[in-house]
């Protein structure tokens, strides 16, 4: 039994296998215990909805929280449901990346979720459970609240309050609570040897928020500033795994991990000096290649790095607002290739203005950059996009798309497909 109940719902059908923990959860947890509130999180992607209600049961809440994003919507508004039933008086706040995008959306079609966190969660989140405890959600009380969302229980009117301010030092924000996590269950990350694949894994994050404009990610969720923990504090956490969890293999879920040089090479090295013998892999983009930051990332471990490509056409790179040149592309492999990291490119197939002639030009890059591996896909309408405007726009989606459960992610289309 808890005070809180964070839960991130069944997997859907569609996926192969969760391969990390809701990172989110875990962080408002700690935060949370920080405050003297008791709270469990239950990463129930391995479970079902009748299992789930168990669980749910189990824990006799104060408050449920619920992670959502655009993937899993329909799972965790069902979950939303569950808890709803099971106990009509426990608020049921629900957080993440498409809850933000869409809260008007969700509010105003009456599912089982009395409040949303907009963003970033670990203050808004605490601030509501300690308002909640002391006097209870009055329509007075969440107005005062900033970055959530609710509707006013006497005339159901939807309130937005003011957006809460995006948190500066992350290295004030503790560890997440890898404890209420059971790391060994989740699925080995796709490209692996046998050997790699038997290492215990644990995923990080190192920043937040995102200064480029791509046309087909939702940026706005961490903000438009990108915010960095120091390196020391990385590694404090790569080594709290590495000794209280068995963990040696990292995954660095950042979308761009070396956008600062500096930064990156003194993570490294600061690995190094610990003397932690540790595999990792991370994210990045082309326009961030360099050859002395490539160099002390295979030195200390890391042995893949993976890249946005995207496309092999300039021309659909510029439609996108990618900003990266098909130079940079060229130049990032070759770097990565001189120094002996594993490559894997992300591309996407049906971008706007996407031709016979564009796909070909992706084709013949792949052949000359020669990656490791390579991840095509669809592209997909992620809310809050431009492509999700343009759509809109065009009339060719409404935002009722999201409420469908015969679609999990919309494909773009425009004039040439």
């Amino acid at each position: 039994m808890a005070d809180v109940l964070l839960l991130s719902p069944p997997a859907p059908v569609w996926t192969k296998g969760v391969v990390a923990p809701p990172l989110g959860l875990g962080y408002i947890a700690s935060i949370l215990r920080n405050h003297g509130i008791s709270v469990n999180v239950v990463d129930l992607f391995d479970r079902n909805f009748e299992e789930s209600a168990h669980v749910i049961r189990q824990n006799k809440p104060r408050v449920v929280g619920i992670t959502c994003n655009t993937g899993i919507r329909h799972e965790s508004l069902k979950l939303a449901a569950i808890s709803k039933e099971l106990f009509p008086e426990t608020p049921v706040i629900l957080g993440g990346p498409h809850a933000t995008a869409l809260p008007h959306q969700i509010l105003a079609n009456y599912f089982a979720v009395d409040i949303i966190v907009r963003n970033e969660g670990e203050s808004t989140f605490l601030e509501l459970v300690e308002t909640y405890f002391k006097e209870g959600f009055s329509p007075k009380a969440l107005k005062a609240i900033n970055g959530i969302s609710f509707r006013a229980p006497s005339s159901n009117a939807i309130v937005h309050t003011e957006d809460r301010e995006f948190i500066k030092d992350l290295d004030a924000l503790p560890f997440p609570a890898w404890d209420q996590f059971q790391i060994g269950k989740y699925a080995s990350y796709e490209d692996l040897d046998e050997a790699t694949n038997r290492l215990r894994k644990a995923p990080l994050i190192t920043s937040r928020g995102c200064p480029y404009n791509c046309a087909f990610c939702y940026g706005g969720f961490w903000g438009r500033k990108y915010r960095m923990r120091s390196p020391q504090n990385v590694v404090d956490e790569i080594e709290y795994l590495y000794d209280k969890f068995g963990v040696r293999y990292i995954r660095f879920f950042d979308d761009n991990f070396h956008v600062s040089k500096r930064r990156t090479m003194e993570i490294c090295k600061e690995i190094l000096e610990r003397g932690l013998d540790v595999l990792w892999r991370a994210e990045g983009r082309v326009d961030s290649a360099d050859m002395d930051v490539y160099a002390w990332m295979k030195r200390a471990g890391c042995h893949m790095i993976e890249l946005g490509v995207e496309s092999g056409s300039q021309t659909i790179l510029d439609n996108i607002n990618k900003g990266t040149t098909r130079g940079q592309i060229k130049d990032a492999f070759k770097i990565a290739r001189k120094v002996g990291l594993e490559t894997k490119a992300f591309i996407m197939i049906g971008n706007p203005g996407e031709t016979e002639t564009s796909i070909m030009e992706t084709v013949a890059l792949l052949k000359e950059i020669n990656p490791t591996y390579v991840i095509h896909g669809l592209t997909w309408v992620m809310p809050n996009t431009k492509l999700y405007y343009d759509m809109l726009k065009s009339g060719k989606m409404d935002e009722s798309i999201w409420l469908r459960k015969d679609v999990i992610f919309p494909v773009y289309t425009d004039e040439h497909s």
